[in-house]
């Protein structure tokens, strides 16, 4: 598997809003949809049935919510912590930085 993928949505919470236009920049060339968290909860199946990857950014139940999103859809996750408590999560499941 490659250090990174092809595509990935980016599902947020207003709080993480600030990180779509550095994620589109991305050095890898991985093209970034950003889909804000309002949105996904009109059309979670249509929107997430052909989704590989998911990064997102939100508070602690957002992130709950979207893990079993990733369980039922199957797709890989990716976080970008916002609170204190989620760089914790991050680091007890050795996620890079």
């Amino acid at each position: 598997m490659p250090d990174y993928v092809a595509s990935a949505l980016f599902v947020y919470t207003e709080e993480g809003s600030s990180f779509i236009e550095p994620l589109q920049h991305n050095p890898h060339g991985t093209i970034i949809t950003p889909v804000a968290y309002e949105a996904l909860q009109k059309d979670v199946a249509n929107i997430l049935q052909d989704a590989s990857h998911v990064v997102m950014s939100g508070s602690m139940g957002f992130l709950k919510e979207m893990v079993r999103f990733a369980i039922e859809y199957g797709f890989s996750i990716g976080l970008i912590p916002l609170l204190p408590e989620q760089k914790n999560l991050a680091r007890s499941l050795t996620l890079p930085n």
